[in-house]
């Protein structure tokens, strides 16, 4: 057995120590010191700050939420849930590098993590390092941060993400202030500018206000064209992520996105973004009130100073138009437009007449109601027939013992085995002008074609095999203002 000394790798109780153990790897299952080099990185991971553990990835099948890696296992059961976060350092320099995620399940025997999914999946070969939360809630300069804050309360001698949640409550409350200012004073223009609407002027015994003038000007109180406080401060919420170059000399953090639950620098960014904001907005606003006020007062001021310039007098009125009277004696333009109106409804209820023509006899149907044979069709109400004319020409009819004239009406007749009216044959062809009745001498009006219903003539028994242009005249009354026959 060799003997301790400065040469060998036991080493000596000197300063001396001359055996060299730089090439020796680090491996938790192998020789002593080969283990030493492994509690050594664990120590100087742990210490350093900045980055805990890293490893290869040795997972068999790529996945965006199951990692394993064989150097990274045996820290014991769950040690990594929840409170640490893995980073891909390299990934071919494709996404997920340099993506972060929270660690939500730890296998010890396999080294295998569960995490919140990556963007792409990690594969075997990738570089990844395991940070604690408390270097992760720094976040980095990427819009992907993913540390979540939103269980931190306000304490103003507290840690430094306590502190800027209590100044982020401190704007709210400013904010509801100068809203509240702002209204006040809002409210305190519109009660000078009533008072101007107040102001009448009085035109031979009648009083005319200038609210008439601001109805139609509009009301300078309006605050239609105004931006909300609450919409002007609303923050776009980005991803959380976390940081592993912040303490670079130099830092950029141009690219941080304001998130008020997420990490230090997202949550001032939103603080510059909320100061800002309030800013510009106290400015702009201030300003357009005091615009809009000289405006509308201004506006006001001149329609009333043309109101109080001219004198308009009713007897003016009454000698330009005279006094309104009819048969009845004086009465009022109102009551004279009644009787006008009055009229104009007795006028739409008076008789019609429609004329239709059958050019060809022949074309008449047998025993149907078909639309050879349609006459007229009520429309826009139901309408009362009076009287059925008929003129033809020289040639007689030849074929049907009878022309019938029917309905599609819902009640009363209806139907071509039920008409409303017939000419015989012989008296159709007696004259060349003669009126509807129920036997040919009999007549059989008036009847009640309803709205939408329609009036037909067809034979009975045979067709019509010879005839010529016939006219058809109906005489009715509309029992519905604006109906009609068509």
């Amino acid at each position: 057995m060799s003997k301790d000394n400065k040469r060998n790798i036991l080493g000596d109780n000197t300063s001396d120590n001359q055996y060299d153990s730089s090439s020796v790897s680090y491996n938790a299952n192998g020789s002593i010191i080969e283990r030493i080099e492994y509690l050594q990185g664990l120590v100087s991971a742990f210490t350093s700050g900045e980055v805990l553990l890293k490893g290869v990835v040795d997972t068999a099948v790529a996945s965006t939420t199951n990692v394993k890696c064989d150097t990274l296992k045996g820290f014991g059961e769950d040690f990594f849930n929840n409170v640490f976060y893995m980073q891909v350092v390299r990934s071919g320099g494709a996404a997920p590098e340099p993506e972060v995620r929270k660690i939500t399940n730890y296998v010890t025997a396999t080294g295998t993590f569960t995490v919140d999914a990556f963007s792409d999946t990690v594969a075997s070969g990738d570089l990844i390092y395991i940070m604690h939360e408390s270097v992760v809630i720094l976040g980095r300069d990427d819009a992907d941060n993913v540390y979540d804050s939103s269980n931190v309360a306000a304490n103003a001698t507290g840690s430094i993400i306590e502190r800027i949640h209590y100044i982020q409550g401190l704007l709210d409350t400013e904010v509801a202030a100068i809203l509240a200012a702002v209204d006040t004073e809002v409210a305190a223009i519109k009660t000078e500018t009533d008072k101007i609407a107040a102001t009448i002027v009085k035109i031979d015994g009648e009083v005319v206000k200038t609210t008439a003038i601001q109805s139609d000007i509009g009301d300078p109180s309006a605050r239609t064209n105004f931006k909300s406080i609450e919409a002007m401060l609303g923050m776009v919420d980005a991803a959380n992520s976390c940081l592993d170059d912040m303490l670079r000399t130099g830092f950029d953090s141009s690219a941080i996105t304001n998130d008020e639950d997420g990490s230090i620098m997202e949550r001032l960014e939103g603080l510059k973004d909320r100061m800002s904001t309030i800013a510009g907005y106290i400015d702009t606003e201030v300003a357009a009130i005091l615009a809009a006020t000289d405006t509308e007062v201004a506006a006001i001021k001149t329609e009333t100073d043309k109101i109080a310039g001219e004198v308009v007098k009713t007897a003016a009125i009454q000698s330009s138009i005279g006094t309104l009277s009819n048969t009845g004696g004086t009465a009022t333009l109102g009551g004279i437009l009644g009787d006008v109106k009055n009229i104009s409804v007795a006028e739409s209820l008076m008789d019609g007449y429609k004329k239709t023509t059958i050019a060809d006899g022949t074309t008449i149907p047998n025993n149907s109601q078909a639309a050879a044979g349609l006459l007229a069709t009520a429309t826009g109400g139901d309408i009362f027939v009076e009287e059925i004319i008929w003129q033809r020409g020289a040639d007689n009819f030849v074929g049907p013992t009878n022309y019938e004239f029917s309905t599609d009406n819902v009640d009363g007749l209806t139907g071509a085995a039920a008409p409303n009216g017939v000419a015989i044959l012989a008296k159709f062809n007696a004259a060349t002008t003669g009126i509807l009745s129920i036997d040919g001498t009999t007549k059989q009006l008036p009847f009640v074609l309803e709205s939408t219903k329609k009036l037909y003539i067809h034979g009975d028994d045979a067709a019509t095999s010879a005839g010529g242009t016939t006219n058809f005249y109906i005489k009715y009354k509309r029992l519905s203002a604006g109906a009609y026959l068509a």
